[in-house]
């Protein structure tokens, strides 16, 4: 058996066509058996239709989309490390109403920061489980920023 090049998206689809095709004839003895699904037993072609639903991808361009988007991570990740450093210095420096109002408005912009780098790494890790990644990347930025920014409100 020869192993398609990993950018062949005809190829790859070719290799698993035999698991295809026998997955259908399951799927079609358990119909003929009297089994019923809404989505898998509604015509005699849906597990290839889904399964032929990534043809004419372009496997390059989404590893083209993967390196810009780990390099937007990177980036976020050490803007937001950079602001929180630069928010300690000040806290240290500065005192007073003035310092008070300036290391909220900091604290502000690194959560905004930490958001951003969250948002980011998730749209490089791709749209897998989005609802419970959505809940672990609030959880994870609340806490982060707590933890890199340092929270004013917290005394």
């Amino acid at each position: 058996m020869r192993v398609a090049n990993q950018f062949d998206v005809a190829g790859r689809l070719a290799e698993g066509r035999p698991a295809v095709d026998d997955l259908e004839e399951y799927v079609a003895a358990c119909r003929r058996l009297g089994y019923q699904h809404r989505d898998l037993t509604a015509q005699p072609t849906q597990v290839r239709d889904w399964y032929e639903g990534e043809a004419g991808m372009d496997l390059r361009a989404l590893d083209a989309d993967h390196g810009v988007l780990s390099a937007a991570a990177v980036a976020a990740e050490d803007a937001a490390r950079m602001q929180a450093g630069l928010a300690s210095e000040l806290a240290a420096a500065w005192s007073g109403t003035g310092a008070s109002a300036a290391n909220e408005f900091l604290w502000r912009s690194c959560q905004a920061a930490q958001a951003v780098s969250v948002a980011v790494r998730g749209r490089r890790e791709g749209g897998r489980n989005r609802g419970r990644r959505r809940q672990t990347a609030a959880a994870a930025r609340r806490v982060a920023s707590r933890r890199t920014c340092g929270d004013p409100r917290r005394g």
